[in-house]
């Protein structure tokens, strides 16, 4: 499978993630990786790259992802 299959948008992590937009945006401020295409583009994300930052950062899935 290509990356770009892979790649989701905001909507459809939060939802994988079972996050809010607030929480999201919180972790992209705190260095959740995306990938951005163009410098002014939409930002995508990697779910199995996104989950290895949270596990590295001390998140864990319950039902959600929490710290």
């Amino acid at each position: 499978m290509m990356l770009s299959e892979e790649l989701l948008n905001g909507a459809q992590l939060q939802h994988e993630l079972g996050i809010s937009s607030f929480m999201m945006y919180k972790m992209i401020k705190h260095g959740m990786p995306y990938r951005q295409l163009g410098s002014t583009g939409r930002k995508y994300y990697y779910l199995p790259e996104v989950e290895d930052w949270l596990i590295k950062q001390g998140f864990v899935r319950k039902t959600k992802w929490t710290k």
